[in-house]
């Protein structure tokens, strides 16, 4: 509309300048003059009329789109408007769900809280309860602890008790060999001698060689009473005076006592007490193991080969003290004999040897009396090695 208005007015603006022209032609005419004139003036005022009703148009354009343009203004204004009621509605309706929400939450919160205190009192009910089932658990495998030790003490000592026992059985039963046979020997022997002893003649020649045999057998009597009551002696823990003893002094005066022997046997003697020197026990007893031990070495050596002796003691892993004599003499085959008949009262391993088989037995029931044992290792014509174990204390 705005371009057709345009075109309008400059096709007048032509027209009124093509007249111009004319009547500048028609200037030598006055009566052409006039009337081209008043053509021109009736076409100015046509012109005038159609140029303003061109902008009333114009005008008419102009407010009709800035109409449309507050009407457009107005309806994105509008949407504007809507959109911003439909945040603030999103809006609010956000903050009370957030708001209903807290309060949800809130109250969950706070119901969660009571449980959870409840949990942790039942929590730490529980756990004072299970200190307790520990504490009383404890207790108890304590006390079954204890009488377990107890019960293991007391078999200890009830298989400690039946082994004496049985020891003592086994002793009772050689004493009842002794008293059957050595100890009635003898006897039955003065008896014989006696009925033999003719009484009617006392300087019968017979008579005074019957004398010489009882005195034998009173003195074979004697000797066997004596070892009776020395054993016994040690059984019944006699005199069991402790003291600190110098081993190496002690050795000495045994090797003193025995010097016929050791003239007619010339051993080589090695003695090594550089680890222990000395021992808390009972003099005698240690004495007259030294002198049993050492006198059976010197007993049953090999006659053609030079006797050598190791005397020795050390502590031994377990913390306690072993004294150890060593030979290179006869020997005893282990594979035959029973380590308790070696050790046994009267028993004798090599009979071409003098002895009473006394001497070992001695020895055992004195290690035992001073609460250890004794222990032999050998091997037939090589030699013998005795171990005496004891306590340090």
């Amino acid at each position: 509309m705005k371009k057709n208005a345009k075109n309008s007015i400059i096709l007048t603006f032509l027209f009124v300048l093509s007249w111009q022209f004319v009547f500048a032609q028609m200037q030598t005419e006055p009566a052409i003059d006039s009337a081209m004139r008043n053509l021109v003036n009736d076409a100015l005022i046509k012109n005038e009329l159609e140029v303003a009703k061109m902008r009333m148009n114009y005008e008419l354009l102009k407010q009709q789109d800035e109409i449309a343009l507050l009407q457009k203004d107005n309806q994105l204004m509008k949407a504007t408007t809507q959109k911003q009621i439909l945040i603030i509605i999103v809006a609010v309706s956000l903050v009370i769900f957030l708001m209903v929400l807290s309060f949800i939450l809130y109250f969950s919160n706070a119901k969660a809280h009571k449980l959870n205190t409840l949990l942790d009192k039942q929590r730490k009910e529980l756990k004072d309860k299970n200190e307790e089932i520990q504490q009383q658990k404890e207790e108890i495998e304590a006390i079954n602890s204890n009488l377990e030790l107890s019960i293991t003490q007391h078999t200890k000592q009830l298989q400690i008790t039946v082994e004496s026992l049985s020891q003592r059985n086994k002793d009772l039963e050689q004493f009842s060999y002794i008293v059957s046979h050595n100890l009635r020997a003898p006897i039955a022997h003065l008896i014989g001698l006696a009925n033999i002893f003719n009484k009617e003649a006392p300087e019968d020649p017979m008579n005074q060689e019957i004398l010489t045999h009882v005195q034998k057998a009173a003195y074979n009597l004697d000797v066997i009473v004596r070892d009776l009551t020395h054993i016994l002696s040690i059984r019944n823990n006699l005199s069991l005076q402790k003291e600190r003893i110098n081993l190496p002094e002690l050795t000495q005066e045994v090797l003193e006592s025995l010097k016929e022997e050791i003239i007619q046997a010339t051993p080589q003697i090695n003695l090594n007490f550089n680890q222990v020197s000395y021992i808390y026990s009972v003099k005698s007893h240690i004495e007259n193991i030294l002198l049993q031990l050492i006198s059976n070495t010197l007993k049953y050596r090999k006659k053609r080969v030079a006797l050598q002796m190791e005397i020795s003691a050390i502590v031994s892993e377990n913390n306690q003290f072993c004294l150890t004599v060593k030979d290179n003499g006869l020997g005893i085959d282990l594979t035959k004999v029973d380590t308790y008949k070696i050790f046994g009262l009267y028993q004798r391993m090599h009979t071409h040897v003098d002895g009473k088989g006394l001497g070992l037995y001695l020895v055992k029931t004195q290690v035992e009396a001073l609460g250890g044992k004794v222990e032999v290792e050998s091997e037939e014509n090589v030699g013998s090695t005795f171990k005496v174990i004891l306590p340090l204390s």
